[in-house]
């Protein structure tokens, strides 16, 4: 079963943060380092708010956006995984 959670903010380093990490690192194909550090520049800009997506705890999918003004939201990076027999598909 798939629960969805919403963050008001990027999480700061835990088990969720780190599944982000892992699962945006493997879809485009960037460090771990990299995306902190884009992470962590937008966060500086403009809060980003974070929906995730769990399956057993783990992180299967999330959405990272913010608020351009007020009302508008925009959507600007998301990543999921599907598991599917033996095999594991990554999209963005």
């Amino acid at each position: 079963m798939i629960t969805y959670t919403f963050h008001e903010y990027l999480p700061s380093i835990d088990k969720f943060s780190e599944g982000v990490l892992a699962l945006l690192a493997a879809v485009l194909e960037s460090s771990p380092a990299e995306l902190t550090a884009d992470l962590q520049y937008q966060q500086a800009r403009q809060p980003l708010q974070v929906w995730l997506a769990l399956a057993d705890k783990q992180v299967v999918g999330c959405k990272l956006g913010y608020e351009r003004k007020p009302g508008h939201y925009y959507s600007w990076l998301g990543a999921c995984t599907l598991v599917s027999g033996d095999r594991v598909l990554l999209a963005s």
